[in-house]
């Protein structure tokens, strides 16, 4: 019998929170264009404690507006929002663009490793982009707070508010602009 520390106990809670909660909020949103299939896959994923990998935690430079882009995200995706306040200590989060930020959940690069799927949270500093190269996967993102300017290679400009979600064909490019106060999103891949 294993036996294991309070602190992988405590990892593997809050990471398995958060990752349902995000599960739970995206089913609210309905039959949105990618949510039914990422959900299903995500339901194939093993969370068990033995695909924990304990990484020690970081904190990107974004992370200063963290707490305000959780208060944020409370009326759109408040089970996330409360999920990731109570796992932010557990994740590390790494600079991906100059204010911009992304923590790992569920992946290769993840605490929770047992699953062909990546999922992660992104977060912006106002008025920071990120372009993203083309995906080999496809792609679900859901805003939990802040408003924000998505484009695919080849498509229009879509304004993205709390609450809404975006679902990206692999082999697309993409670029996001935070609006005026930060911006949280969830990524789910696979």
């Amino acid at each position: 019998m294993t036996v294991l520390t309070r602190d992988i106990k405590d990892l593997h809670h809050d990471v398995t929170w958060l990752i349902g909660a995000l599960a739970r909020d995206l089913m609210a949103r309905g039959r949105n264009p990618g949510v039914l299939e990422m959900l299903s896959k995500l339901s194939e994923c093993d969370f068990s404690q033995a695909s924990l990998a304990q990484l020690a935690p970081s904190r990107a430079a974004a992370c200063a507006v963290l707490p305000e882009a959780v208060t944020g995200a409370l009326d759109a995706a408040h089970e996330s929002a409360t999920a990731l306040a109570g796992a932010h200590d557990h994740l590390r989060w790494e600079d991906v663009a100059k204010g911009a930020a992304r923590a790992a959940l569920l992946g290769q690069d993840a605490p929770m490793r047992a699953c062909a799927m990546e999922v992660s949270m992104l977060l912006f500093e106002p008025g920071a982009r990120l372009s993203l190269p083309p995906a080999e996967r496809d792609g679900l993102y859901f805003t939990l707070s802040g408003s924000s300017r998505w484009r695919t290679q080849g498509a229009a400009l879509l304004a993205l508010d709390a609450g809404q979600t975006l679902f990206v064909s692999a082999g697309h490019g993409l670029d996001i602009q935070a609006g005026r106060a930060p911006l949280l999103a969830a990524c789910l891949t696979g």
